[in-house]
C-alpha cells in the first residue's frame, strides 16, 4: 500500500516548499479457518470482492487501452485529418495556379470555404505558402510528364530562347513538345537554365545538362529527337 502524505512548510522567505511522502507499506491476503476447504473459499471470497473494486477496474482498463495500442490510432487519426486538410489546400492553390490568378487570392478562397462549412486546418494559408506549394506542384507535375514520355517512346521536339532574368542574367528557356498518342502533341516549359555566358559551347553544354538532369538520356535522344527549334542568332543556329 502506498500513502501518500502532502505537507505545506511556511519559511522565513516567501517561498512555500511542498514535500511529497511516499511510504510503502508490505501487505499480505491471508485466508482464513482450519481446513483447505475452507480456506480455499475465503481466499474465493477475497478474490471475488477485489475484481469488483475500483482500483482493479481501472488496471483492467489500462491493460485493454494497451493492447488496442489507443495512442497508435489516435496519432493514425490525426495523420489522416491532417492529410485532408493539407489535400484541400492544396486543389485550392492548383485552381489558382491554373486560372492565372494573384496568391493573394489564396487566404480570401480558404476563408470562403471555412464559412462554407469546409475544414481547412490553420496553416498553410499565407500567399507565401501558395508560392512554396505551387512551385512543389509544378516540379511534380513535370517529372510525372517528362516520365510519360519517355515511357511512351515519343518523338520529340525541343524549343529554346535567350531571354535575361531579373537580375539581369542571361538564362536559356527550354520548351519541349512531344507526342504521346493523344490528339494533339503536348507542350510544355520545362526547365530555365542560368548561362555562365553567350557562347554557343555554353548554350550547348547548359542544354545537354538540362535534358541529361530530367532524365533524357543520349540513347532516348539519338532515337526520338526530331526537331530542333531557335532564333536565328550566330550562337544558336548560325555557322558555330
Amino acid at each position: 500500500l502506498a500513502v501518500i502524505y502532502v505537507c505545506n512548510v511556511s519559511f522565513t522567505s516567501p517561498c512555500t516548499c511542498i514535500y511529497i511522502i511516499i511510504s510503502i507499506t508490505k501487505c499480505c491476503i491471508s485466508y482464513c479457518g482450519d481446513k483447505r476447504e475452507s480456506q480455499l473459499s475465503s481466499l474465493r471470497v477475497k478474490i471475488s470482492k477485489h475484481k469488483d473494486t475500483r482500483a482493479h477496474i481501472l488496471c483492467t482498463e489500462i491493460i485493454q487501452q494497451r493492447n488496442r495500442k489507443s495512442m497508435e490510432e489516435i496519432v493514425e487519426k490525426m495523420n489522416v485529418a491532417m492529410y485532408e486538410e493539407t489535400k484541400k489546400i492544396f486543389r485550392t492553390v492548383y485552381y489558382i495556379s491554373q486560372s492565372n490568378r494573384p496568391f493573394s487570392d489564396h487566404g480570401d478562397l480558404l476563408k470562403l470555404q471555412q464559412l462554407n462549412g469546409i475544414n481547412v486546418g490553420t496553416i498553410l494559408h499565407s500567399r507565401y505558402s501558395a508560392t512554396t506549394i505551387t512551385d512543389h506542384l509544378a516540379t511534380e507535375m513535370r517529372k510525372r510528364m517528362v516520365k510519360h514520355i519517355i515511357a511512351s517512346n515519343a518523338k520529340l521536339a525541343v524549343l529554346i530562347d535567350e531571354s535575361t532574368s531579373a537580375a539581369s542574367k542571361s538564362v536559356l528557356t527550354v520548351h519541349l513538345k512531344a507526342d504521346v498518342g493523344n490528339d494533339h502533341p503536348i507542350f510544355l516549359f520545362l526547365d530555365l537554365i542560368e548561362l555562365e555566358s553567350q557562347t554557343a559551347y555554353v548554350i550547348v553544354r547548359g542544354l545537354m545538362d538540362c535534358l541529361t538532369s530530367h532524365g533524357f538520356t543520349e540513347e532516348y535522344l539519338q532515337q526520338n529527337w526530331i526537331a530542333f527549334a531557335c532564333d536565328g542568332e550566330s550562337a544558336m543556329l548560325g555557322k558555330k
